[in-house]
């Protein structure tokens, strides 16, 4: 079969596979937001694959829901998508302590799971977007049964949970963190060259939109480490960081208490909730494990997937450049 009819039958099989998963309201804001345009969708994400089949030293997925979640982040702008596919394969190659057979099973990854360090909050809030939430000083209590490079590891496995997800793509993801009993051991334990090289990591690499970062109950801890970490953020980020007190009626005025676990809610509140942090990380301990996401993770991680830099070639192919859609 000629070359171009296996690329024709291919990128029919992609256009027939993929189903928009979008709703009304955040097709509009895709469309208004990131210049998401239904009638050219698929033409731009056959322009973005047929690049990557080009490159020699590139081997990653080409799936349509893949493409789109790089094109949504960059705005469809081609040329931002290429280099943010480009530098998470190569850190996904050069860093396989993080990124090397993510099993959402593996006991390691559940017990960080289990500590109640990181999870994603049920729901969405008030403007469609996912809430992670981090409890910096709770997964220290039981940090004996895993090692540091677990905690990035777990990290990683539910940045791809979370992403995965098309509202989530468009609407983006907010973060919230309780500093409630963080120290400076605690920064001691990750070593700055590791906290640096995950902020880079997540800065240049990982693909999504990150809108909000919120702090609850800051204390010494956690000052010196912001001090750090902001010698490496972008302005735009930077602008995004806001710090709350000890006083959860702050949090309550950006998180919406539907979405809170009852640990977090007062005892007078009636209405609706997740349930407690041990019950949403029993579910999500069921999610990730669910046949699709596991699978895919499992396969994302099997080292398939690499960038090989001895076969980077300095010559960029004209003919890839002739249907972008810039910023």
């Amino acid at each position: 079969m000629p070359l171009l009819k296996k690329r024709e039958d291919k990128k029919q099989k992609e256009a027939d596979k993929y189903v928009c998963t979008l709703d009304d309201e955040t097709a509009k804001r895709a469309k208004e937001e990131l210049g998401e345009d239904p009638k050219n969708r698929m033409s731009q994400v056959e322009t973005l694959r047929k690049w990557i089949e080009e490159q020699k030293h590139l081997n990653c997925r080409t799936d349509t829901t893949h493409l789109l979640l790089y094109l949504r982040c960059c705005k469809f702008s081609q040329l931002m998508a290429r280099k943010k596919i480009e530098n998470y394969m190569k850190v996904m190659t050069e860093t396989p302590e993080w990124f090397k057979d993510l099993n959402p099973s593996d006991p390691r990854i559940l017990a960080v799971l289990d500590s109640t360090f990181v999870f994603p909050l049920p729901g969405y809030d008030d403007l469609g977007r996912k809430v992670v939430f981090f409890r910096t000083g709770k997964f220290f209590e039981i940090s004996a049964k895993f090692n540091k490079h677990d905690v990035f590891r777990a990290c990683i496995m539910l940045i791809a949970f979370v992403n995965r997800d098309e509202q989530t793509q468009v609407n983006g993801v907010v973060y919230l963190t309780d500093n409630s009993g963080m120290e400076m051991k605690h920064i001691n334990y990750f070593g700055v060259e590791n906290y640096l090289k995950a902020l880079k990591i997540w800065q240049n690499s990982f693909p999504g939109r990150y809108k909000e970062f919120h702090y609850y109950n800051p204390g010494v801890a956690f000052s010196a480490f912001m001090q750090m970490a902001k010698s490496v953020m972008p302005d735009k980020v930077k602008k995004r960081l806001f710090i709350h007190g000890s006083n959860m009626e702050d949090v309550y005025k950006v998180i919406p208490m539907k979405m809170l676990p009852d640990d977090y809610l007062p005892d007078e509140y009636d209405g609706p909730s997740p349930g407690t942090v041990k019950q949403i990380i029993e579910k999500l301990k069921k999610d990730v494990n669910q046949a699709d996401f596991k699978k895919e993770i499992m396969d994302d991680t099997s080292g398939k997937y690499f960038y090989d830099k001895s076969a980077k070639s300095e010559e960029v192919p004209q003919a890839s450049f002739r249907k972008l859609n810039i910023d």
